[in-house]
C-alpha cells in the first residue's frame, strides 16, 4: 500500500496538485486515501490552516444517529480535496462521494483514478464527462485499454474469453479492444 501511495504522490505532483488532504472513495481506496493523506501531511503539506493529523476517512454507510457532521465521515476531509478511487466504471460511487465531501463545505479540486474501465455509462457519458459536468477534472494512472493488451501478451487465455471481452469492450466500451488478431 504504501508503495501505490508513492504513485498517487507522484502523479499529484507530476499534475501540481497541492491539496489540503487526499481522501479515498469508501470502501475500495478508503486505505490508501490515508496513506496518501498520511504521507502528504507528513512530507509535503506547506499549507498551515489545516490540522496535520487530518485523517479523513469515508464511512460505507451513513450514521443515522450523533452529530450531522459524522453523518458520512470518520474524520471529515476540509479544505482542498484530492478523491481517490482504485476503478472507475461508471464513476458513480465517486460522483456520490463527491456530494458528501462538498455536503462537508470541502472544495474537490481533481479526482485521480488508479485505473479507468474505459466503459460508457448508461446515460452515453464517460467518467471524465460526467466528472466535467460536476466541475471536476478526472485523472487515471491507467486505463483498461492500456492494461488488458499487456495481460493478453504475457499469459493469454483462450481465443473464446479474449474474444468476450473484445465483445464488452464492443458493447460498453469506449473504444474497441482487439486482443486476438485476425486469422
Amino acid at each position: 500500500m504504501r508503495h501505490v501511495a508513492e504513485y498517487v504522490l507522484a502523479f499529484a505532483l507530476d499534475q501540481q496538485l497541492k491539496p489540503d488532504c487526499f481522501y479515498g472513495v469508501p470502501e475500495g481506496a478508503t486505505k490508501l486515501g490515508l496513506f496518501v493523506q498520511d504521507r502528504w501531511a507528513n512530507d509535503y503539506l506547506i499549507k498551515e490552516k489545516l490540522d496535520r493529523d487530518q485523517l479523513p476517512m469515508g464511512r460505507g454507510k451513513s450514521k443515522e444517529h450523533g452529530d450531522p457532521k459524522d453523518r458520512y465521515f470518520l474524520g471529515t476531509p476540509r479544505g482542498d480535496v484530492v478523491m481517490v478511487e482504485d476503478v472507475t466504471t461508471t464513476g458513480d460511487s465517486l460522483l456520490t462521494e463527491i456530494q458528501k465531501v462538498r455536503s462537508a463545505d470541502a472544495n474537490v479540486v481533481v479526482a485521480i483514478g488508479l485505473t479507468n474501465r474505459m466503459e460508457r455509462r448508461d446515460d452515453g457519458k464517460s467518467v471524465v464527462e460526467a466528472l466535467q459536468a460536476e466541475g471536476v477534472p478526472y485523472f487515471f494512472m491507467s486505463s483498461a485499454l492500456e492494461l488488458l493488451p499487456r495481460v493478453y501478451q504475457r499469459s493469454p487465455p483462450s481465443d473464446r474469453v479474449a474474444r468476450e471481452v473484445e465483445k464488452e469492450f464492443g458493447q460498453y466500451g469506449l473504444e474497441k479492444l482487439a486482443l486476438v488478431k485476425a486469422a
